[in-house]
C-alpha cells in the first residue's frame, strides 16, 4: 500500500511540476500551421485581406510555406487582383513544383489579367 501511495504522491508532483515550468503548455506564439489555418478561415469567410496577413505571419515563421503563398494568391484573386495574385503563386510553384492548386490560381490569375486588360 505505501508503495502505491508513493506511485501517487510523485506522479502527482511531476505533474503540478510540470504545469509550472510549462512543460506541455501550449506557445507562446502560434505556429506557421496555425496561421495558415487561421488564413484558410479567413478565405472562406470570405475576409480575404485578414487571410493574407495571417498567410503572411506564416511565411515570417516558415519563408518557404508554398501553401501560405498559395493562400495569398488565392485570396487577390477572390479580389479580382489578378496583378497582386501572381507573384506569391508563382513563388508557391517555385517553392512546391507539382502543387497543381497553386498552378490552377495561377492560371486562373493570368487568364483573367488577359482578359480584363485594355
Amino acid at each position: 500500500m505505501r508503495k502505491k501511495t508513493l506511485l501517487v504522491l510523485i506522479c502527482v508532483l511531476v505533474f503540478f511540476c510540470s504545469v509550472a515550468w510549462g512543460w506541455g503548455a501550449l506557445p507562446d506564439k502560434p505556429s506557421a500551421e496555425i496561421y495558415l489555418q487561421k488564413s484558410f478561415a479567413y478565405h472562406q469567410q470570405g475576409k480575404y485581406q485578414e487571410c493574407i496577413s495571417a498567410a503572411q505571419q506564416a511565411i515570417k515563421l516558415r519563408p518557404n510555406y508554398a501553401e501560405a503563398y498559395n493562400n495569398i494568391g488565392s485570396a487577390y484573386n477572390s479580389m479580382e487582383q489578378w496583378d497582386k495574385a501572381i507573384a506569391p503563386l508563382e513563388k508557391a510553384i517555385a517553392i512546391k513544383p507539382d502543387f497543381q492548386l497553386a498552378k490552377n490560381n495561377l492560371a486562373l490569375a493570368r487568364s483573367q489579367k488577359e482578359k480584363n486588360s485594355p
